[in-house]
């Protein structure tokens, strides 16, 4: 019956939404599918019972080995903490493969690194910065401006190869590139990887981004991770071991899309470096004295959900942000990329992108854009496409239409599974039916009381679970399947009946 009732709500929420929107109206008789007599028991141990429908079993053995994996990283040799965290699920657990003993976890490659080999000619003792991007040339091709970024940095490694560690025998560089979308900021760290490779030091290199898709985007780790950064909690003086580790070798450190980094956090990027590179807070040491730090990113993008951006002056009274401004004005080496990449080979789009983000919009470019726009009457499929809206009751809404246009399109059962809640809103009392009508909101509810499945349904991932296996916060995939908790007798389930 709460299932019955929840769902009942939804329908209600879309008859509210339809007059508005009249794509989003769907038939279909929540009323008569949902009542008890439709539900029926879905003996999971039964292999007739799975079916088609993607829900299996799994030994204990190889769940616990998973739990373990997305915890804690492996300690087997240094390098396996170059994406670890402090606390945080982080390790080296990428990906999977079903082979006879069941789903078995295996080792991502370096990023960028799937067909950069070391060369087979010998760049001899002393290399220029030069012939070293020479040689990964084939694989990541750089123009003028990128190329001068990736010899500044590959220099600078090369300058104090011998002394890497020794602050006082070599310059700090501190350098911005920015850029809009599609300049090749990326791919200048693929190169700049994949030239320390070949050099045998690509373990003194760190890659950072504010978010988890940041970090995953360019095959890194979260600032917070990587600098063992509570969010919202008082910061442990001293970072676990581990972190001590990774920081130890490092030498160059570049965060991606520091536009969406704040003043205060930028503060806080500085003393954990020191602290985690077993500096003093205190020492004048920027970013506990590595030598090479890079920031790229585009000002015009995205800012930080919360706090000031880097170019905002700072507050009164407020030292953190004080500090932070301060750091970023030390950033007096800046290269801002300005050749188009991504858009090269269609002029028309990339000039309107480029107004678009100046704010510089024309009459034609506001008709052409109209034009693309789909009717409220028109019936489109949703799980096909890719929908930003501004409430979140939208988005459930969407979500639950996409759903059930899935699998009537596919003739399948969509399964609900009850969600074991360890985050609640603070309150007391809370009736079943609502803590299984609770939404996802954020870190406050990662998840949904009721998970509704179709084999093979498009999903998003809420929140940063493993940034090495890609499990971060905005990253899609599909649901190939439900591990079922081997402690359940039974799930219930029911079908939607829905029309053609």
């Amino acid at each position: 019956m709460t299932c019955h009732n929840i769902v009942m709500s939804w329908h209600r929420a879309g008859l509210s939404i339809a007059p508005r929107f009249p794509a989003l109206r769907l038939e279909w008789s929540p009323c008569h599918d949902l009542q008890n007599r439709n539900l029926s028991p879905l003996d999971i141990f039964r292999p007739s019972s799975r079916g088609s429908s993607g829900l299996q079993l799994v030994a204990d053995n190889i769940l616990q080995e998973w739990q373990l994996r997305l915890k804690a990283p492996p300690s087997n040799s240094d390098e396996d903490f170059s994406r670890a965290g402090d606390g945080f699920a982080d390790d080296g657990f990428s990906d999977m493969e079903l082979s006879p003993a069941g789903l078995q976890p295996t080792l991502e490659s370096g990023y960028g690194m799937e067909n950069v080999q070391n060369p087979e000619f010998d760049l001899g003792d002393n290399p220029s910065a030069s012939a070293v991007l020479d040689a990964v040339a084939h694989e990541f091709p750089l123009n003028r401006k990128q190329r001068m970024v990736a010899e500044r940095i590959i220099q600078g490694a090369l300058a104090w190869k011998d002394h890497p560690y020794d602050c006082s025998k070599r310059d700090q560089l501190l350098m911005y590139v920015g850029g809009e979308g599609g300049t090749g900021k990326s791919r200048i760290i693929k190169a700049i990887v994949a030239a320390m490779r070949i050099l045998k030091r690509e373990h003194e290199v760190i890659l950072m981004g504010p978010t988890g898709a940041a970090a995953d985007n360019i095959g890194g780790n979260t600032i917070h991770t990587a600098l063992g950064m509570s969010i919202g909690a008082k910061q442990n003086r001293t970072p676990p071991q581990r972190i001590q580790r990774l920081w130890a070798s490092k030498t160059i450190m570049i965060v991606d899309e520091i536009s969406m980094v704040d003043l205060q956090t930028m503060a806080k990027m500085n003393n954990r470096c020191k602290v985690a590179r077993s500096l003093s807070p205190d020492s004048p040491e920027l970013f506990g004295g590595l030598p090479i730090v890079v920031l790229m990113g585009d000002f015009y993008q995205f800012p930080p959900v919360k706090g000031l951006p880097l170019w905002r002056q700072p507050r009164d009274k407020k030292e953190d942000e004080v500090l932070g401004k301060e750091i970023w004005n030390r950033f007096t080496d800046v290269i801002i990329l300005d050749e188009q990449m991504r858009q090269a080979e269609d002029m028309p789009f990339r000039n309107l992108l480029q107004r678009a983000r100046q704010g510089r919009l024309t009459e034609d470019d506001i008709k052409l854009l109209n034009s693309k726009s789909i009717s409220g009457k028109t019936s489109v499929e949703l799980h096909s496409l890719t929908c930003i809206v501004t409430t979140n009751s939208l988005r459930h809404r969407l979500n639950h239409i996409s759903l059930i246009q899935f699998a009537q399109s596919r003739r399948q059962h969509i399964y609900i599974f009850p969600g074991e809640h360890s985050r609640l809103p603070p309150a007391r009392n809370l009736a079943l039916e609502e803590i299984f009508s609770q939404q996802d909101e954020g870190v406050t509810i990662p998840s949904q009381g009721l998970f509704l499945y179709t084999a093979e349904m498009p999903c998003m991932v809420l929140a940063n679970v493993s940034s090495v296996s890609g499990l971060v916060n905005g990253s899609r995939g599909t649901a190939c399947g439900i591990i079922v908790d081997p402690e359940g007798k039974f799930d219930v389930s029911s079908t939607l009946e829905l029309s053609d």
